[in-house]
């Protein structure tokens, strides 16, 4: 593995690390397996802009939290009553047409409290199977 090039990538902010976590909590660090790895290239300010809404950033406690480094941990991002109290919508892809959706629906199965929509990306038609949308590759878009 390549620990020094990974925390280049993510120091240098060109990249985020996102490691494994056994809680899909708001306190991800807490539960993280750090021997698993993936790198995504980092836009935080895009994604913070779309996550929530101008006001809700500006006028709104969460964005002071964030700033100030005090947003709690067993509260979480659910404290201020707006986007946030959504539930988490994961994502699986699949580039193969043969393929199993095991890992996701262990992790649905497993967290289905905290679940709202699942959604598999693959190479077949549109369709929605036991609360699973499974949506080709061009309508990725849509999500």
């Amino acid at each position: 593995m390549y620990p020094k090039e990974f925390f280049w990538l993510a120091d240098s902010m060109i990249a985020n690390e996102c490691f494994g976590c056994n809680d899909p909590n708001v306190g991800l660090s807490l539960n993280e397996d750090r021997t698993y790895v993936k790198c995504y290239m980092g836009d935080i300010g895009l994604l913070f802009s779309h996550a929530f809404s101008e006001k809700e950033i500006t006028e709104g406690e969460l964005y002071k939290k964030l700033l100030n480094d005090r947003l709690s941990i067993n509260k979480g991002m659910r404290s201020n009553g707006s986007k946030t109290n959504y539930k988490i919508n994961p994502v699986e892809v699949e580039l193969s047409k043969n393929y199993t959706t095991t890992s996701l629906t262990s992790f649905r199965n497993k967290y289905k409290k905290r679940v709202e929509t699942s959604y598999v990306i693959h190479p077949k038609n549109l369709r929605i199977d036991n609360e699973i949308m499974y949506m080709p590759v061009y309508m990725t878009f849509l999500l």
